[in-house]
This record gives structure tokens, sequence and C-alpha cells, in this order.
């Protein structure tokens, strides 16, 4: 979902990961890049979830590539940095802004096609 010109108010949420693929390529098979974080074992997307009967659902925020990711991809996850955990997750905060990774946060590799 993309975060440009919202307000979330309700429903923020973290979802660590260790990495996330992006695919390049107008054809099968497509380039799989492997794009993780350079000085930390794991990073947070900022997400938003709501309750459904059918059980929760959660949707990742996006914001426009940082430099890192912009050759494979034009988005990318919003990151929340740990500084900016608590404030995230307080709803009756303002939400800090999100904004595209500065450089050198992720490195980007091939991977194998699976």
């Amino acid at each position: 979902m993309r975060t440009e010109g919202r307000s979330f108010t309700t429903g923020r949420a973290l979802v660590p990961a260790s990495w996330f693929y992006e695919y390049t390529g107008t054809k099968y098979p497509k380039t799989k890049w492997t794009i993780a974080p350079v000085d930390r074992d794991f990073i947070t997307f900022a997400a938003l979830w709501k309750s459904t009967p059918e059980g929760p659902r959660f949707s990742l925020l996006t914001v426009d590539a940082g430099p890192d990711i912009v050759a494979t991809h034009d988005r990318q996850p919003a990151v929340v940095d740990p500084a900016d955990w608590a404030a995230w997750l307080d709803e009756r905060v303002r939400a800090p802004h999100l904004r595209p990774s500065p450089m050198r946060r992720f490195r980007v590799f091939e991977s194998a096609v699976g």
C-alpha cells in the first residue's frame, strides 16, 4: 500500500524480516534478487493490520525505492528504524514519516530462482 499523502492513525504494526525478494526481467525465468540489511540481522517494515472474520490481515506499506533498491524496483517496503518503533506503534502520537532507505542500508545480490 502506497504511503504518500496518507495519514495512518489506526492499525499500525511492525513486520520483522531478515530479507525480501524482488524480480527483474520481462519473461520467465526472471532474475531473483535478495535484498537484506547491511548492518543488522533483521529490519522492520511498517504495516497496517485489521481484524476480519477470517482472522487478522495486514498490508505492508511502501515508499519510493531508495538508492540500493531502485535498480530492481521503483518501490520498497517502508522501513521503521528501532528508534521509531514505539512512536509507530503508539496510535496516540503522529506516525513517524516514512521515507526511502538511505544508501548502503541494503545489500542486493542475485539469488537462485526457486
